[in-house]
């Protein structure tokens, strides 16, 4: 599959030290793990952090002829701390280079010639001005591809109206059990449980699947044929930054080569408990490490 990401990269800052991530860019590392084609748009600072980040990801293998540097921003960061249940906490700083991103005829050219099967976006970058004006410029740029979008809801960084819209653009959703029950009620939806709740708003949106995750305890998959449900992994947690985005690609994966649904749940649970069982966002995996995970060896 040809996949764009567009959106942040940052730097996670946590108690032991930085790490590099960004839903849209932990989503591209985790995809091209998976054997994909990742073309990644994004903009880095005109800094030291800048210039590691391009080493980290020309390292992971990502496509980075939409990588940009800003000359007015410097590269994201975001302050993460860790909850004792491994839950973590984000103070973002803002503006930030990934905000200085464009859609100018350059990078139409390149998205034209790449002709992307799959574009991933966020509610981050698109809650500034510029940002939802490059995300509808890549979206208008890229009228054959399937669109998904990951909510990742943040403090201070989403409105209702923008949310609404992103939904509305969108082919394939993920979002938390925690989102869906909002989003549901701001859309008027009142069936009981999660299963209920997914299937309606799924079919009144005319999406192809939606994932809702449950952090340990699992995920419900619905497309409009059914749902799944898989109850997770137990694994010892170092943090949980980066297992959502994991199991996003995971779940994409899944869904491009047509498998059967409770199998996408299964393989999407188990890169986002790989990611959780160790440290920072793009932690190292090999698909024999998640095939030990399915009989819960590691």
């Amino acid at each position: 599959m040809r996949a764009l990401s567009i959106g942040e990269i940052l730097w996670d800052l946590l108690p032991d030290g930085k790490h590099l991530g960004g839903a849209p860019f932990n989503f591209g590392v985790n995809l091209r793990r998976c054997g994909h084609q990742v073309l990644f748009a994004t903009a880095v600072g005109d800094d030291p952090l800048g210039r590691e980040a391009r080493e980290q990801m020309r390292a992971a293998g990502i496509d980075m002829r939409l990588v940009e540097t800003s000359s007015r921003y410097p590269t994201g960061t975001v302050d993460v701390a860790i909850d004792a249940s491994g839950e973590p906490r984000y103070r973002i700083h803002r503006p930030a280079a990934y905000d200085d991103w464009i859609c100018d005829r350059t990078a139409a050219g390149i998205l034209g010639r790449f002709e992307a099967e799959w574009i991933y976006f966020g509610t981050l970058l698109a809650y500034s001005a510029e940002g939802g004006r490059a995300v509808e410029s890549v979206l208008d740029a890229c009228p054959r591809a399937s669109r998904f979008y990951d909510v990742n809801l943040r403090q201070d960084s989403y409105s209702r109206e923008l949310v609404e819209r992103l939904l509305r653009l969108a082919h394939v959703v993920k979002m938390n059990d925690g989102e869906l029950r909002p989003i549901c009620a701001w859309l008027g939806i009142e069936e009981a449980g999660d299963t209920g709740r997914s299937a309606r708003l799924g079919a009144a949106m005319g999406w192809r699947a939606l994932a809702v995750t449950r952090g340990e305890n699992g995920c419900l998959l619905w497309t409009g044929r059914g749902a799944a449900e898989h109850p997770g992994f137990r694994v010892p947690i170092q943090d949980t930054v980066g297992a959502g985005d994991a199991f996003a690609a995971g779940f994409l994966h899944g869904l491009d080569l047509g498998w059967p649904l409770p199998r996408v749940a299964e393989f999407a649970n188990r890169m986002g408990a790989v990611t959780a069982a160790r440290a920072g966002a793009t932690p190292e995996w090999s698909m024999e490490e998640l095939e030990l995970l399915r009989n819960q060896e590691i």
